[in-house]
């Protein structure tokens, strides 16, 4: 690529949002079954997504886990599907296979360059200011602790160049690959860092509520936990259509620019 393409950040965000809210048909077709699935999943296990801390049954917990790993990689590539292909799509279908699997994979490989990223941020941080990495060392000295995070952040800006790959692999677009992902969406490292962050701030910030306010409530009847296990399912259901709502759209505007370029060079 001899030219930058330049993404848009606040339209694609905008874009993202507008997408989502003028097709919540297609979004109640690809998640409503998921949502049904991990409900009465966690319903039927004493609710660990309430969960945390002492108390806690670790299979039930590791297993729910689990479950909202498969029904977000589901909903992720069905949702982009419907935006690049104008797949349709019935609540009652459910797609499960190597292009979910495909998907899931290399999500966990951006996953394992955050957690190297931290791995090495944290060999650094002790090499540089002679801190032990435990949360009390590192209060104690603020310069380590930014230090720390800078390098985190930095690797994670750098990371998000990766996640074009992401709605590729929903539509099976074989010609993008992770090196090519990277290469196409130089010069946008912040932007694409920045739009992940803003298209699932709204859902964050809600989940972080829903989350205190079980923790001050304290649930105890069985009612109240299946109102808050419901919200928290939908919420962190809503989080991931919405990050790929965003892929899905800037991986439409980088590929048509990418493939605009090769037509001139030819």
């Amino acid at each position: 690529m001899k030219e930058i393409i330049n993404l848009p950040l606040i339209e694609s965000v905008k874009r993202t949002y507008l997408y989502f809210i003028a097709n919540l048909k297609t979004v109640t077709n690809v998640a409503l079954l998921w949502v049904g699935i991990v409900f009465v999943a966690d319903c039927l296990m004493s609710f660990p997504s309430l969960c945390s801390g002492e108390g806690c049954n670790e299979w039930s917990n590791k297993f729910f886990v689990m479950l909202e790993i498969v029904a977000g990689m589901a909903v992720s590539v069905a949702f982009s599907r419907a935006i690049i292909l104008k797949e349709k799509r019935h609540w009652k279908q459910i797609s499960l296979g190597l292009r979910e699997l495909k998907y899931l994979g290399y999500s966990l490989f951006i996953l394992a360059l955050l957690v190297l990223s931290a791995l090495v941020a944290g060999m650094l941080t002790v090499l540089v200011f002679g801190v032990d990495m435990n949360a009390a060392s590192m209060a104690m000295r603020p310069n380590a602790l930014m230090f720390y995070f800078v390098i985190v952040i930095i690797a994670s800006i750098y990371s998000s160049r990766f996640s074009l790959i992401l709605p590729a692999v929903a539509v099976d677009d074989k010609e993008l690959n992770l090196m090519k992902s990277f290469q196409i969406t130089t010069g946008n490292s912040i932007k694409i860092f920045a739009g992940i962050i803003l298209s699932t701030l709204p859902t964050m910030l809600l989940l972080f509520f829903l989350g205190t306010a079980m923790n001050a409530l304290q649930l105890e009847g069985i009612i109240a936990k299946m109102v808050f296990s419901f919200l928290s399912i939908v919420l962190s259901l809503v989080n991931t259509l919405l990050k790929a709502c965003y892929l899905a759209h800037i991986y439409q505007y980088f590929m048509y620019f990418y493939n605009q370029s090769k037509e001139e060079e030819h």
